[in-house]
């Protein structure tokens, strides 16, 4: 978006927990998936007292968004009851929020020698596919 690389601040609420399988190493969750960033092409002014826009599905497919994506997920599901559960606000200084309710499969290498008695550290990856950190 311009010489200087993009700030992306990412944020997960995660809602439920589970499954967890030892048999395919994984675990499961629900979970709000939030990003932040700012893109000055955005800002806008407007004399009344808007602070900021509310996009639909449709404005949404024409404006820039990070290809954020588990690296250790082996499958993601975007909600959708009745329309996409995915929210994008702009506020005046270009400021923008992209939220988006989902639900993770990812991949979690497991050490069952004590097994039941074990217990299991799971980390979640978050990384572009096109975009290289010089950029983001």
């Amino acid at each position: 978006m311009g010489n200087s690389p993009t700030t992306i601040t990412a944020n997960l609420n995660i809602r439920s927990m589970g499954p967890i399988s030892e048999r395919e190493m994984s675990y499961s969750f629900d979970c709000y998936f939030r990003q932040y960033w700012n893109d000055k092409r955005l800002k806008f002014d407007h004399e009344d007292e808007l602070t900021q826009l509310q996009l639909n599905n449709i404005m949404l497919r024409k404006i820039w968004k990070p290809d954020s994506h588990f690296l250790n997920g082996k499958k993601s599901h975007l909600h959708s009851v009745t329309s996409p559960n995915v929210l994008f606000r702009i506020e005046k200084n270009g400021n923008v929020r992209y939220s988006m309710r989902l639900t993770v499969k990812a991949t979690c290498p497991m050490n069952l020698i004590k097994y039941p008695m074990d217990q299991q550290v799971c980390s979640l990856s978050i990384g572009s596919s096109a975009f290289i950190s010089s950029h983001i």
